[in-house]
């Protein structure tokens, strides 16, 4: 019995392992001169530019998410200097 339950029971790991791995790896797809990869949430990611520069797409993994990180706010970046004070150094001994 033993050697009939253990040949079963390696067939079934090794083909949930592959169920697994085959959920967890992203689908890429092309769209003209666009790439993208769809996650597990079936939401796209364009990849162009990560290979542009030699990423495979094929390589991308579990992301973090959307909406991971917050935001740039750039709101004090702005042409107005108003608020910047001058202040000059003299490095010479007078």
């Amino acid at each position: 019995m033993l050697t009939k339950t253990l040949p079963l029971f390696f067939i079934l790991l090794i083909m949930t392992g592959l169920l697994v791995w085959a959920t967890a790896t992203p689908f890429v797809t092309s769209e003209g001169d666009k790439t993208f990869i769809v996650d597990q949430m079936g939401e796209r990611w364009d990849v162009t530019q990560a290979q542009s520069i030699g990423f495979k797409p094929e390589g991308f993994q579990y992301g973090i998410g959307r909406d991971a990180f917050t935001p740039l706010d750039e709101t004090d970046l702005g042409d107005d200097t108003s608020c910047l004070t001058s202040t000059i150094f003299s490095l010479s001994d007078n």
